[in-house]
């Protein structure tokens, strides 16, 4: 955690070194020939290389509409996650007080790095795609980052850090936090007008009882048939 740190606070790009080549068909002074050198150039030495950022969104009760957009550091040498106190302001997330053994920080001239609280939160990234657990950071007011995600974040979500091809993927899910595949949109379809509902049939009004027509009792609203029928099982009852 000292390295990062204190590399963090000013910004370094990685710087390369060339060997000078020998001089081709030249003289190096007034009686010395040098003839060509036919060796391959020397490869560039690299002192320097960019630190492990990842691009992560977290929210908290001081954040109203879209999460808070920031750069997390990866850094396996750190043995705890550390939350910088402007970035957990930022977020309005309740302190905790921290174990007194737990305040173990320290710099690279082994001077203490106090943190006497701890917050909790949770990262996502890829618009949501990936989710964290719970995350238990201790709280150090004067951190240059906005956050370190040090051994307990990368071995509770099992971050796997390729530092040749810049990649940290997590077994699991196989999501790369350093190069998150964003899911594409998916555009809603145009909004098409339903065609309109037909009227439903009114009802016939009401007829009050007083006009209602007495049954017919004579079977005149019968058919011919059904009443011989009828009359015919009256009279002869045994046909039954």
């Amino acid at each position: 955690m000292g390295v990062a740190a204190l590399a963090a606070q000013k910004t370094r790009l990685p710087v390369g070194f060339v060997g000078m080549s020998a001089q081709t068909e030249d003289y190096a002074d007034d009686n010395t020939y040098v003839s060509p050198s036919l060796d391959p150039p020397p490869t560039p030495h690299v002192f320097s290389v960019p630190h492990l950022y990842a691009t992560v969104e977290a929210t908290g009760p001081a954040i109203s509409d879209f999460p808070l957009l920031f750069k997390a550091l990866l850094d396996i040498g750190c043995p705890s996650t550390v939350i910088s106190g402007s970035m957990a302001t930022s977020l309005g997330l309740r302190r905790f007080p921290l174990p007194a053994e737990e305040d173990n920080l320290s710099s690279l001239t082994d001077g203490p790095i106090a943190c006497c609280e701890y917050v909790k939160l949770v990262l996502t990234s890829g618009n949501g795609a990936w989710v964290s657990k719970t995350i238990y950071a201790k709280l150090c007011e004067a951190l240059p980052v906005p956050i370190i995600l040090g051994m307990p974040f990368l071995s509770s979500e099992q971050i796997v850090i390729d530092s040749d091809d810049r990649t940290a993927i997590q077994k699991s899910s196989g999501f790369d936090l350093l190069n998150p595949c964003i899911p594409e949109r998916v555009w809603q379809p145009d909004y098409v007008t339903p065609p309109p509902t037909p009227p439903k049939p009114k009802r016939p009004p009401r007829v009050p009882f007083e006009r209602v027509p007495p049954p017919e009792l004579d079977g005149s609203h019968h058919s011919r048939r059904l009443m011989a029928a009828v009359q015919n099982r009256i009279e002869r009852p045994e046909n039954a």
